[in-house]
């Protein structure tokens, strides 16, 4: 078995050990629905689909912060802790994924903004501060 196909297993396993149902959809970008245990991923055939698919088992089997940008980091930290291998693309994604939140945050007015201090920059510290 190859090493992407190890980590496809990984990924059955955790959807079926855990109950959740999953539609796989070629090209998206993940989601995830906590209430009905219900995510759509992109098919695993790359450490980043890998890691995508994680973060959205992670929104389900993981902490539950009241923020949006909580969540994120949240998932992304399930991810790599529960994860066969974490590689630099893997962490590049993440990173990206984070980043954008924060930019996201930023434009929105009723969003907070986190601050230095939060765990969006001092837990995935390859992510520059914006």
């Amino acid at each position: 078995m190859t090493r992407i196909e190890t980590l496809a297993v990984h990924i059955d396993r955790l959807l079926t050990t855990n109950n959740i149902s999953v539609e796989y959809k070629q090209g998206t970008k993940g989601r995830s629905w906590c209430k009905s245990r219900r995510v759509r991923l992109s098919p695993v055939k790359s450490d980043v689909t890998y890691a995508i698919a994680l973060h959205e088992i992670g929104h389900i089997l993981g902490d539950h912060p009241k923020t949006r940008i909580d969540k994120e980091v949240a998932a992304w930290q399930w991810a790599k802790t529960h994860s066969l291998v974490w590689t630099p693309e893997m962490q590049a994604t993440a990173s990206k994924r984070l980043s954008s939140y924060v930019a996201w945050s930023r434009r929105h007015q009723t969003m907070k903004v986190p601050g230095p201090d939060h765990p969006i920059f001092t837990q995935w510290n390859s992510m520059e501060q914006i």
